[in-house]
């Protein structure tokens, strides 16, 4: 009777048990949380589809932020007071990027992280600028010779070189001792790297703002000359046509007038000694005396004979 009695309890149990997973199946089956009203049984069907990814991308979400979780590793924060640079240095490596190192003075100028030396170009410190060669370069100027003559022009090309080179040095003087004066401003000691990122474009950017700034003097110079076609003593950008009249005509160099292209024309400088003319290559004359000297390259005086 016992047995019968287990038997027919453990047949309820899994009727039961049948039903429940019936039941369960039913529902994961039917499950549908996009449904709305009206649809039909193709829609149906989709909504039921779109409810089993969406629970299977949650159950995918929740494990791995789950495993993650387990897995990451745990932070230790510790203060090291006034460590050394040597010390600093073994942090950074171990972990640079949660290394936090306030620093006692937010800024500090850049003449006591870096030293600059300017170099000039080579010209302005040969002889051609000097004022022995420029007085020299006058001494023998031949102002009623010919007009493409190398000794009517050569101490004012020069003396221009000259006024350059000091315009150049005197800009630099000027803005190194204020680019050097000019703090760095942080919170916390910088990487070395990112230290070095940044002084380089300080530098570029300083650079760049110079050398803009002497051309742009230049350019003014030019710009007011050429726009009131300014005269000057050697007389190359006007002519007389004779004697007689006082008519000022533009100087034509070959086959181009300073009327129409002043800071083009220019030709070679030469040297006329009787019947014998010497041609100096690239060393040129022009309408205007700047426009002419950057053409000019004075290989001349650098060529060995």
């Amino acid at each position: 009777m016992k047995t019968l009695q287990r038997e027919y309890f453990f047949l309820i149990v899994r009727i039961r048990l049948n039903q429940i997973k019936s039941s369960i199946k039913k529902a994961v089956i039917d499950l549908n949380l996009f449904k709305h009203y009206p649809s039909n049984d193709r829609q149906i069907r989709y909504q039921r589809y779109a409810t089993r990814l969406y629970l299977i991308l949650i159950v995918i979400s929740v494990g791995s932020l789950s495993v993650y979780h387990l897995i990451r590793k745990r932070i230790q924060r510790k203060t090291i007071l006034n460590p050394s640079l040597s010390k600093y240095l073994e942090l950074s490596q171990i972990n640079s990027i949660d290394l936090y190192c306030p620093c006692t003075s937010i800024s500090t100028s850049y003449s006591t992280l870096i030293s600059i030396e300017v170099h000039y170009h080579q010209l302005c410190s040969s002889y051609l600028v000097s004022s022995r060669w420029i007085a020299y370069s006058n001494s023998i100027s031949r102002i009623l010779g010919d007009l493409y003559d190398y000794r009517n022009h050569a101490g004012n090309q020069f003396q221009t070189l000259s006024m350059f080179c000091e315009q150049a040095q005197q800009i630099m003087n000027n803005s190194l001792s204020i680019f050097l004066k000019t703090n760095l401003f942080s919170l916390q000691v910088i990487r070395k790297n990112q230290l070095k990122s940044q002084l380089d474009s300080a530098i570029e950017d300083w650079k760049s703002s110079k050398i803009n700034q002497f051309i742009s003097t230049i350019d003014l110079i030019r710009n007011t000359t050429q726009g009131n076609q300014l005269m000057n003593r050697l007389n190359i950008f006007f002519q007389f046509p004779d004697d007689v009249r006082t008519i000022l005509e533009p100087r034509i160099y070959g086959d181009c007038n300073c009327a129409f292209f002043a800071s083009l024309c220019s030709t070679p400088m030469e040297i006329f000694a009787y019947s014998y003319i010497l041609l100096i290559e690239n060393f040129y004359v022009g309408c205007y005396l700047i426009d002419a000297l950057l053409l000019s390259t004075l290989e001349c005086f650098y060529n060995k004979i």
